[in-house]
């Protein structure tokens, strides 16, 4: 969820069941307004399994327990992501915010002009989005490349 739409992990603990119709759904913390969030087919899948589980009927998309009595805090949901990068040989020093800046990287690699990624994101200042891009020198090779030559 968090790789597939950039929310903060704040945003993820706040959300319900009901939350997501068609893969998106809308988030507002930190924000006055609300803005529109998506998430991938895979993210899509990947919460259906996990609902599928739960027999519980607490609204909350993610809850702490197999029981249902509590909506996940944002301390735990830190605690389970990082115990799990932890375990992987893959991910060294991985934080839930580090989605949130390789999500706004991924779409600058794609091509998703500036503008977009900080609606996408909830930011209002451009500058703001500025400083989650970690582009490589390959992209400006690239660019260079396809003004000059």
């Amino acid at each position: 969820m968090l790789a597939s739409s950039g929310i903060r992990i704040s945003e993820l603990c706040a959300l319900n069941r009901d939350s997501i119709k068609n893969r998106q759904f809308s988030t507002w913390i930190k924000s006055a307004k609300p803005r529109t969030c998506y998430i991938d087919i895979k993210a899509e899948q990947a919460v259906q399994e996990y609902l599928s589980m739960r027999m519980d009927n607490n609204p909350a998309l993610f809850i702490t327990n197999q029981k249902g009595c509590h909506r996940i805090t944002q301390r735990a949901a830190r605690l389970i992501f990082e115990t799990a990068c932890n375990n992987s040989l893959d991910f060294d020093r991985v934080r839930p915010h580090t989605l949130r800046h390789s999500f706004a990287t991924t779409l600058l690699s794609r091509d998703v002009d500036l503008p977009y990624i900080a609606d996408l994101m909830g930011h209002q200042d451009i500058n703001t989005t500025r400083e989650y891009l970690h582009y490589c020198n390959t992209k400006l090779q690239q660019i260079y490349d396809a003004a000059m030559l």
